[in-house]
This record gives C-alpha cells, sequence and structure tokens, in this order.
C-alpha cells in the first residue's frame, strides 16, 4: 500500500496580490441562490460558523459543509470588494465528482481499508474485478459474488466463461436463458464438472439443445436441478418431419449413482426426430451411444447404480420410444413427474433391460406421475392422444422388473388399429407389480399386465384402490401365460367402467372383439383374486379365453353380455358377488370347459355360492348360472346359497366328485298338482323354486316306494317351475292329484 496526497485541511483565502486575505469575509449560500445558508466549525455540524466568516489574520477559517447540500461560496476583503473568481456556485457537501473517477495508475490505490471503511455503496448497474473484468453486480443479468474456478472444473479441463455465477449453473459455461443460441456445450461442461459440492443449476429460463446430447456419465451422489416450469431444456421447431431420421436425445444420465434430478422441463424434437436402430448394437456402450446419438428422447437413465430420483419433472415429444426412459438401472424413482408424448406411438414412461441386460436390481417406482394429451402442442402432433402407454414396463423371462406405481393420473392413451397391444393407462410385461391408488382416463386399456412366456419364475402383482373409466376396450388386460410356475396376482377395490362396444370390435376372433372388465387371454396357472371391485358398462365383466383359476368375492358387476365369461375350465370360486347382466339372452355367469378357440378343453371346478344373479330377464331360455362343455370334466361343483332375482341356474353334476348343491337340487317333497298317463307310464307335476334346473333319480309315492325316474322336464310347457317326471307303468294312485299327495323326488 501507497501513501496518499492530504486534502487542505483548513480554509485559506488569498488577496489580489497572492498575499493571505487577513481579516477577509466569507460567505455561503444556498447553491444558486442570495440566500445563505450554514457552515459549520467542526465534523460535527453543532456549531454554526457565522455568516459571513471572518477570517483570521491568516486568511484562515474552519470551514465544514452539509455533505447532504450544495453551496455558493463569495470571498471579500475586509472591506466588503470581492475577490476576483468569486462567488464560486455549485459546491457539494460530499464527493460528486462529474465525470469518471480513474486512477492515473493500474491496480495501486484502495477505496476504503480493512479498518476504515465506507458504510453502504449504491452502485446502479455494474461493479467488475479481477484482470478479466469479470461482472461480481450485474443488475441486468442478475449476476452478485464472483466465484472462483473450481477443482471440479480444473479436473474437468472446463474454464467458465462468466465467473459471476456459482459453479455448477449453467450460465457460468455460457449457455443462452433465452433460447436465441444453442446450449449444448454449456450444458456439458456444466455436466462434466458435477459433482457432490458443485449440482448442475438451470435458472429460469429456455436454453435449446440442438447440437448434441447433454451427457452425465459416472457421478455420484451429485444433483441436477432448475426452478420448475419455467426451466425448460428443448430442441428447437419440434413436430413431424416428412421421413423419420435419427435423432439427438436431450439428457442421457448413465453409469451414475445417487443422483436427484428435479423442477426442471425437457422437450425432446417430437415424432419422427428419433429412430431406435432395428439391429441392436453390440456393446452396452454402442447401445447407450445410440440412445444418447439416435433416439431423440427429452431424458434417458441408463446402467445406474443406487438411487436415482427423478422429481417434479416435465417430459414432452419423444422422437422415438418415450418422454423419460430408464433402463437396466438397479432403481429409479419418478415423483410427480409428468410426460405427454403428443402421440400414439409412444410412451410416458419406459423402463425395461435394454442397455444392458446384465445388471441387477431392476427396480422402478412411480409416484403420482401423470400422463395426458394438452390441448396446445406444435404443428403435425397431437393434441388428443398422450402416449400409447403411460407407463410402459419390459422386463424379461428372467430378469423380471419390479414395478411400483403409487398414485397418479394416466390419461389418453390411444394406438392405432394395426397393431392392438397398448393405448394403456399401464403396461407390465414379465414384472412383479404393485399398482395403489392410480386414476387412468380415457384409455383403449386400463392396465395391461403380461408375460411373454417361460416356466422358470413366477410372477406376483396386485392391484389395490384403482380407478379406471372411460376405457374403449378393457379396464384390466392380463396375458399371464407362464403354465409351469404359477404366480400370484390379485385386483381388490377398483372401480372399473368400459365403453359398451370395443374401439376394436373389427378384430374379430380376439379378446379385445369385446369389451370387458377385466380380461385375461390365454392360459392362467397362476391364481388371480379379486375382492371388492365395481365393474360397469362393458360387454363382459371377467372374461377369460382359456383355462383360468379365478377367486372373486364381494364384487358389484353390471354388465351387457356376460357378467362372468370362463372358457377352457380351470376353477372358479365365486362367493359374495351382485351380477346383474341387461342384454337379452345375457348370462351373469357363464363357464365352459371349452376354450374360446374352440379347441381344447380343461377340467372344470366351480365353487358358486351366496351371489345375487340377475339377468334381467325370466323366460325358460334366460340363465343366471351356465356350465356348460363336456360335463364329464367337473372335478367339482357347488353351488349354494344364491339369490336369484331372475333366470335359471343351468348346470349338471357330470363326472364331479364333489358336488355340494343347495338341498332341493338333491331331494324336496312336493304336492302332486297334476298326474297322468304318458302312454303306459305315469307323469307326475310338482311346483318348484323356478330358478332351478333339477335333475333327479327317484320318486317316492305315498307307499313309500322309491320308483326310478325314466324322464323329466323342467319347466313343462313354458311354465316357470312347473317340474314334471316319468315314472314306469300306471302307479297313479300313490301320486294322485286329487288326493293331496305329496311325492318326495331325490337323487
Amino acid at each position: 500500500m501507497t501513501a496518499q496526497l492530504s486534502p487542505t485541511p483548513v480554509f485559506k483565502g488569498w488577496d489580489n496580490n497572492g498575499a493571505p486575505l487577513a481579516f477577509g469575509k466569507l460567505y455561503s449560500y444556498i447553491a444558486g441562490t442570495s440566500t445563505p445558508q450554514a457552515t459549520y466549525t467542526d465534523y460535527t455540524q453543532s456549531t454554526p460558523n457565522t455568516n459571513p466568516i471572518i477570517l483570521n489574520a491568516r486568511g484562515e477559517c474552519a470551514l465544514w459543509l452539509d455533505p447532504a447540500l450544495s453551496y455558493k461560496l463569495l470571498l471579500q476583503d475586509s472591506t466588503g470588494n470581492t475577490i476576483p473568481g468569486w462567488p464560486v456556485d455549485q459546491i457539494n457537501g460530499a464527493l460528486s465528482p462529474s465525470a469518471s473517477v480513474i486512477p492515473s495508475v493500474d491496480n495501486v490505490y484502495n477505496l476504503g481499508s480493512a479498518t476504515n471503511r465506507w458504510a453502504n455503496a449504491y452502485i446502479s448497474q455494474q461493479i467488475y474485478v479481477g484482470l478479466n473484468n469479470y461482472p461480481i453486480y450485474d443488475s441486468v443479468n442478475g449476476i452478485v459474488g464472483y466465484y472462483a474456478r473450481t477443482a471440479a472444473e480444473i479436473a474437468a479441463s472446463v474454464t467458465p466463461t462468466n465467473y459471476g455465477y456459482a459453479p455448477g449453473n449453467v450460465l457460468r459455461y455460457g449457455a443462452d436463458k433465452t433460447g436465441a443460441v444453442d446450449s449444448s456445450t454449456a450444458f456439458n461442461s456444466a455436466a462434466a464438472c458435477l459433482d457432490p459440492t458443485q449440482p448442475m443449476y438451470v435458472p429460469t429460463g429456455t436454453y435449446l439443445i440442438d447440437n448434441a446430447c447433454v451427457r452425465v456419465t459416472s457421478k455420484a451422489k451429485c444433483r441436477i436441478y432448475g426452478d420448475g416450469t419455467g426451466s425448460v431444456i428443448k430442441q428447437s421447431n419440434p413436430g413431424l418431419s416428412g421421413a423419420r431420421v435419427t435423432w439427438h436425445s436431450n439428457m442421457v444420465i448413465d453409469q451414475c449413482s445417487d443422483i436427484t434430478i428435479e423442477n426442471l422441463v425437457f422437450e425432446a424434437k417430437g415424432s419422427q426426430y428419433g429412430d431406435v436402430p432395428g439391429v441392436k448394437p453390440g456393446t452396452p456402450d454402442l447401445v447407450v451411444a445410440s440412445i444418447a446419438n439416435e433416439w431423440g428422447m427429452p431424458l434417458a437413465i441408463t446402467r445406474c447404480t443406487s438411487t436415482i430420483w427423478v422429481r417434479n419433472v416435465l417430459a414432452r415429444y419423444p422422437g422415438d420410444n418415450a418422454c423419460f426412459y430408464a433402463s437396466s438401472c438397479e432403481r429409479v424413482v419418478f415423483e410427480q413427474c409428468f410426460a405427454n408424448a403428443a402421440s400414439l406411438s409412444y410412451a410416458g414412461f419406459n423402463v425395461d433391460n435394454y442397455a444392458n441386460s446384465a445388471l441387477t436390481g431392476r427396480t422402478y417406482k412411480f409416484i403420482d406421475c401423470m400422463v395426458w394429451a394438452e390441448s396446445t402442442v406444435p404443428a403435425g402432433l397431437s393434441s388428443t392422444y398422450g402416449s400409447k402407454g403411460g407407463v410402459v414396463a419390459e422386463g424379461d423371462n428372467t430378469k423380471v422388473l419390479n414395478i411400483t406405481v403409487l398414485g397418479g393420473n394416466y390419461r389418453d392413451g390411444a394406438e392405432d388399429s394395426s397393431a392392438i397391444t397398448y393405448g394403456t393407462g399401464l403396461t407390465i410385461t414379465d414384472s412383479n407389480c404393485t399398482v395403489n391408488g392410480v386414476s387412468i382416463n380415457n384409455c383403449y386399456i386400463g392396465i395391461r399386465l403380461n408375460k411373454r412366456g417361460g416356466t422358470t419364475d413366477t410372477l406376483r402383482w396386485s392391484v389395490d384402490g384403482c380407478s379406471m373409466t372411460g376405457c374403449l376396450v378393457s379396464g384390466i388386460y392380463t396375458n399371464i401365460q407362464n403354465t409351469g410356475g404359477g404366480g400370484t396376482y390379485s385386483i381388490n377395490a377398483c372401480d372399473i367402467d368400459v365403453a359398451s362396444t370395443s374401439v376394436w370390435s373389427a378384430q374379430t376372433g380376439t379378446p379385445v372383439q369385446y369389451s370387458s372388465g377385466i380380461c385375461h387371454d390365454g392360459f392362467m396357472s397362476g391364481i388371480l383374486n379379486i375382492t371388492g371391485c365395481e365393474i360397469f358398462g362393458a360387454q363382459r365383466g371377467y372374461y377369460c379365453t382359456d383355462l383360468s383359476r379365478l377367486t372373486m368375492s364381494n364384487c358389484r358387476i353390471s354388465t351387457l353380455d356376460y357378467g362372468i365369461y370362463g372358457t377352457g375350465g380351470g376353477t372358479y370360486k365365486l362367493n359374495g358377488n351382485s351380477i346383474e347382466t341387461s342384454n337379452a339372452s345375457s348370462v351373469p355367469i357363464f363357464i365352459t370347459t371349452i376354450n374360446v378357440a374352440g379347441g381344447a378343453s380343461g377340467s372344470l371346478g366351480a365353487y358358486i355360492n351366496n351371489n345375487f344373479l340377475n339377468p334381467q330377464a325370466d323366460t325358460t331360455s334366460d340363465y343366471a348360472l351356465q356350465l356348460s362343455g363336456n360335463s364329464a370334466l367337473y372335478t367339482a361343483v357347488q353351488v349354494k346359497g344364491n339369490d336369484v332375482a331372475q333366470g335359471i341356474l343351468n348346470f349338471a353334476k357330470g363326472s364331479a366328485t364333489f358336488y355340494d348343491v343347495d338341498p332341493i337340487m338333491l331331494q324336496t317333497t312336493q304336492r302332486v298338482i297334476a298326474d297322468g298317463l304318458s302312454t303306459t307310464n305315469t307323469y307326475i307335476q310338482v311346483t318348484v323354486p323356478k330358478e332351478y334346473l333339477l335333475n333327479y333319480a327317484y320318486a317316492v309315492g305315498s307307499d313309500d316306494v322309491s320308483r326310478a325316474i325314466i324322464s323329466q322336464t323342467n319347466n313343462k310347457s313354458g311354465t316357470r317351475g312347473l317340474y314334471e317326471c316319468v315314472v314306469s307303468t300306471d302307479v297313479r294312485t300313490q301320486y294322485n292329484a286329487t288326493n293331496f299327495v305329496r311325492v318326495t323326488l331325490m337323487q
């Protein structure tokens, strides 16, 4: 530090000859006027000078000015003559230069010191420091401070372009928040020096990522975040191109652990700008390079360990695959994220094993996420369809995924009629899953649960407390065809509302030809438990195309054609349900041993108890229950305690080794209402409850003789509840209606 020149400590006046102005007079006025204004004897401003001040014999006086005021000073000699050059006007009480204050040499002088500091500084625009003149205060661009180059930046060979922003802030590396120029390089610089002490921060703004994918690789315990919906990382001019082209994704997180991505918006370039190669690249590294450079997705997470959190992130307009894509990761959690593919070809969220199927873990969780269409989208994209699938999980036979979906709303899922696979709120394949409290609206299929064959593993899934409304094909569609191990599946307390006809009704010979509440396509060796659900509107409530093992209780079903339509045999345990159908010839419960293709038959065990059944019609051809197919394949039949409002219980014992039915099915004693001869044999007529189709072997008359029944007819002559049986020879006296004889009918 160098010394500085002292200011003049005492005012001194001079006469015309250059001699001290002894006993001169110094007047002080308000600047620009002749109105006197006080000066002071010392810095305290407590004692005003006289006005005028009478100078001493040396022409001196103590002159202190009010720093808040401006002055005009007039100097005269002792006889009142004005000294040439005076008065002097517009003298400021404080330092107030009228031009820039620039030191005479560079980097020498100080403003204040460590012990004598300025109390306050008021700066309108910028303060620059350092040899390269970096702004530490910039009121225009919002910079406050100066941040030296960090160790992480040095290690990554990254040199900031603006040291006024904190390390990790993408503006520090040259990102343009106005979206006027590309920010790919700046984002990749921020990603390169990402570490636990230096998160990547994306301030409010729109950032173009047109030139290259942002790659975040091999980072741990780091955070990438923005300010919410105002922090947009996008590609320019999204929409349809002519032909599909490969295109880079916005951001890929690869081989990282414990990463949090939150409060950001990603928008890719839209349908056609991205293409998954037809032949999978040969190594995991090449696969990830393809994902980054060719797939055109908003955000992809690959080959990561520990937990990756994606929270409060919006992703839109993928060129291929999905808005959010996670592959071959140990654990990824999506929380309160929103996706809109604006297409019926791509998913909101897609998780799989594609990047590296050798990795373990494979756990994905979705908490309160959302997928739906938006009314305002770029030209060429869809404002009607949100995605082909809200969440699409694709495991493998020996490498199943573990999926949890908690809450959230998945809407507007559709698929074109040539590919009857998706159009779903959720599609979960080869995965264990838990789905709880999810709302699905306006999708072709609410939830699709698949298995692609194999016998080496079993799956477990449960769907609880979900709402599926406005489904155009099926509420829940399952295809679990593992014929070896079986599995455990449950659907509990779900509300399912499906259209009266399937949007894919032209797909004849397939399960999607009919609208259904719950549809199982194919052979099921596992056990499906359905409890406390409500199913409305569909053609079929529960529909199975092949052997099924179903346990259903306390459900309410109100459909058009069938409440339960089971084929291919299996085991059906139906207890305490309310099942109503409304169309002509509809059946609340229909189960057959023959599968829907009309080919193979399976053995059947039917346990149908304590249900309310109503086909809404009550003729002799309206069935509340119908067991059909090859009765020789019946292994068990239990039908007890059902409340049949209308219709008939139509079933037979067949070859069932376990047969447990209402007592009237086994034996009843009724008064004979008519008797007579049928040729040489005796017919006997009684009235029985109209819902039963009875099949007795013996009739016991008034003589207590048990006679074999040689033929019998239910609903004789179309009269509901009129039962007629025929026994050999003329024994009318033992069954005489006139004498009020009672007959006992028994198996």
